[in-house]
């Protein structure tokens, strides 16, 4: 019964290790989310981190399978075919680990539509008949991890490549000079006037404020940062989009201060591209160690033992050695 025993578990093993490892790099190898398939709306790999772990579960039951199996127990042949199979599941296990250090896991790609509210700034003089204008708000946020984000305006149907925009001062003033109206990419935790941001794109125009307000437009600039390329991926840990406006202007004396609020009509779209956190890229190769270590493990059995005997045998031969030598005594 045993020998049956014996027999039957590697058979397992060698019949269906070999199947769930494939099945586990493949499925790896499709949580890069390296092309995306669509079925319609649906993206296939949007549970691309579910699919990342649910991949070790296959890679474990093909590794308790080697260990049950008893390769040291089990008859010649099918123990060299199983020290194949685990010699190939080690080498398998190190290149999903290099895969994953090196390439986040992404796929989901979302798609947001955003409009800015009403802006609130100051022009602060900077001496006489010298003025500058600033005003900013964040008007989209997000906290999970993304390789590629893309902010794209686009101005009012019938004018496209345009933003309109309107301004009005708080009290009467004549100023002229540049509008310049900024996009900003800045890591969720990091602030306006705080570091540097990560993106940043802007346009001018030229601007007469006659009579408290100016009514134009300003080109939409687009702003591209990182890529969904798998071999340019990089993870931003959350971001937050800005809207600025910034404007030099000259005119007479109109005190130091002077508030305004301005308008922006148009639409903007933003895409970004999500991947793994690393917490959860370093609990994917965390794991991949562990089942290095028992492949290791198995492998180095049979060396382990053959060290070990001839230590055993030397100790038994001493043993009886001593024995004899008191007898003679």
């Amino acid at each position: 019964m045993e020998k049956g025993k014996n027999v039957i578990l590697p058979t397992f093993a060698i019949i269906l290790t070999p199947i769930l490892l494939v099945s586990f790099v493949w499925l790896e190898e499709m949580a890069k989310g390296s092309a995306l398939h669509y079925w319609g709306g649906l993206i296939l790999n949007r549970f691309f981190v579910e699919i990342m772990f649910a991949a070790f579960i296959l890679l474990a039951i093909g590794t308790f399978l080697l260990l049950f199996s008893r390769i040291e127990e089990a008859p010649r042949k099918l123990k060299y075919i199983l020290y194949v199979i685990t010699i190939l599941s080690l080498i398998s296990t190190l290149f999903v680990a290099n895969s994953l250090a090196t390439v986040p896991r992404g796929g989901k790609q979302s798609s947001f539509w955003v409009s800015p509210d009403t802006f609130a700034g100051t022009i602060t003089r900077l001496r006489d008949g010298e003025y500058t204008g600033d005003a900013y708000q964040t008007i989209f946020t997000k906290n999970y991890t993304t390789s590629l984000v893309v902010v794209d305006a686009s101005g009012p149907s019938g004018d496209p490549g345009y933003l309109h925009v309107s301004l009005h001062t708080t009290k009467p003033v004549n100023l002229s000079g540049t509008l310049h109206f900024f996009i900003l990419l800045y890591r969720a935790t990091d602030e306006y006037r705080q570091g540097h941001p990560l993106g940043l794109m802007f346009s001018e125009e030229f601007i007469d404020l006659e009579d408290s307000h100016w009514v134009g437009k300003i080109a939409a600039p687009t702003l591209i940062w990182g890529s969904d390329n798998e071999h340019e991926r990089m993870r931003l840990e959350g971001y937050k989009i800005g809207f600025g406006l910034w404007s030099r202007l000259r005119g007479a004396d109109y005190g130091d201060v002077i508030h305004f609020t301005a308008d922006i009509t148009g639409s903007f779209q933003i895409i970004d591209f999500r991947v793994d956190s690393s917490l959860q890229n370093g609990a994917a190769i965390l794991l991949c160690g562990v089942f290095i270590g028992i492949y290791v493990q198995i492998l180095g059995k049979p060396l382990i033992r053959r060290v070990r005997l001839p230590r055993r045998r030397r100790g038994l031969r001493e043993e009886k050695g001593d024995i004899k030598t008191d007898g003679y005594g």
